[in-house]
């Protein structure tokens, strides 16, 4: 640590994880450009990036407990200070969502911010439908003076910045992911298709799973083959594979016809996998932007009319 001037904290670092792969996305795209070698800590342990990774310690964590969620952001605006004061540069990758108000004001000076996340999407549920707003702009007033570079994940939270911030914002981050990955695009052929849906479930109050859920329900009972990776979707017929590697996540997105996005996020790691898979994903109309990837394994339906969705997916599978 004595030989190192450049430091960094992620609270997530899996290679299977929508955080984890926006930690390593931005590491890859930012600051490897930087000749130095960078310390990364984590929930999970030490890691030295510079070509290669290299872990140094070793940890056992659960990612869904209320400590990880919610305590280990602010283990990192400890590491923040404690390197602002030894004069070392020092990045925060991630878990910072807009709403989080008091990351933003905690955080030290120059702290590197990797991207912002959060949905404009929001639950009918009086706290998420009026008062997240609030913080999300309360939150760019705190970016607007004590960050230089803002770069947000998606496009989702423009409407709450002002125009001020735009101008030293990036917007859309999480699509650098597609253009990493042009190699396996170009390179993958298609595969033959054995699961009906596939779906890629994370059991988290700030997810937008009902229609996920219902779908899985519906088209198990109607005889059709589902599969789920992440979290346990506890639906008696769905194949669940749990927490799995990339790799094998990539093979399952492969062999299925259909795939159904979030409903609170419309570029998530999983739409971009689907489509490098080439993988058809429906996504909701409520979560689609204004000018979106327009793609033609992406088909737009609305989440809310239930029946009419379950037969445009249904009509999807039946053209395998």
């Amino acid at each position: 640590m004595k030989n190192n001037n450049f430091f960094g904290w992620a609270c997530d670092y899996q290679r299977s994880s929508g955080e984890g792969k926006l930690a390593r996305l931005f590491l890859e795209n930012e600051l490897r450009q930087s000749k130095e070698n960078i310390l990364l800590l984590t929930n999970s342990g030490k890691f030295i990036i510079d070509n290669f990774e290299n872990r140094i310690v070793k940890k056992k964590v659960n990612y869904n407990n209320f400590y990880h969620k919610y305590i280990s952001p602010f283990i990192g605006c400890y590491y923040s200070w404690f390197f602002f004061f030894k004069k070392k540069k020092f990045t925060y990758l991630n878990y910072i969502p807009l709403w989080n108000v008091f990351l933003f004001l905690f955080l030290a000076p120059h702290t590197i911010l990797g991207p912002i996340t959060g949905s404009h999407v929001f639950s009918s549920g009086y706290f998420r439908k009026y008062f997240i707003p609030i913080l999300y702009r309360i939150s760019c007033l705190i970016l607007k003076f004590r960050f230089k570079k803002i770069i947000f994940a998606t496009e989702n939270l423009k409407k709450f910045t002002s125009l001020s911030l735009r101008k030293k914002s990036e917007f859309n981050y999480c699509l650098n992911y597609i253009k990493n990955n042009e190699n396996f695009l170009s390179n993958k052929n298609q595969v033959k298709k054995v699961f009906d849906i596939v779906i890629y479930f994370r059991n988290h109050n700030n997810k937008n799973n009902a229609f996920a859920i219902n779908a899985a329900r519906f088209f198990v009972n109607s005889g059709y083959k589902v599969i789920s990776f992440g979290d346990r979707l506890n639906i008696a017929g769905v194949a669940n594979y749990g927490a799995i590697e990339s790799k094998i996540a990539l093979k399952l997105i492969s062999e299925s016809k259909v795939a159904i996005n979030s409903g609170e996020n419309f570029y998530t790691f999983f739409l971009m996998d689907c489509i490098m898979c080439k993988t058809c994903i429906v996504c909701d109309k409520q979560s689609a932007p204004n000018r979106f990837l327009k793609n033609k394994f992406i088909s737009l339906i609305d989440y809310k009319k239930r029946i009419h969705s379950f037969n445009a997916i249904r009509k999807i599978i039946s053209i395998y």
